[in-house]
């Protein structure tokens, strides 16, 4: 890699790193915000066998309001 190169790289890798630790915030303030406002559901969710923590809040998080579909499919 020509020496030029070196610094736009590190610059690279930094700001990857910081977008890495903005996403790992975001995430933690979205599965907090999910659990509170859809506490009783979430409860539900994690009470089904295989279906963890992580599945239960991308679940809500995702579909919002999943007592608008009229069938499970």
């Amino acid at each position: 890699m020509p020496p030029q190169h070196h610094m736009a790289l590190a610059s690279m890798v930094r700001e990857y790193l910081f977008l890495l630790s903005e996403d790992k915030v975001l995430r933690a303030e979205i599965r907090t915000a999910t659990k509170r406002m859809h506490a009783q559901t979430f409860e539900r969710l994690t009470s089904i066998v295989e279906v963890g923590e992580t599945a239960a809040y991308n679940f809500l998080a995702e579909l919002f309001s999943p007592e608008r579909f009229n069938r499970p499919e």
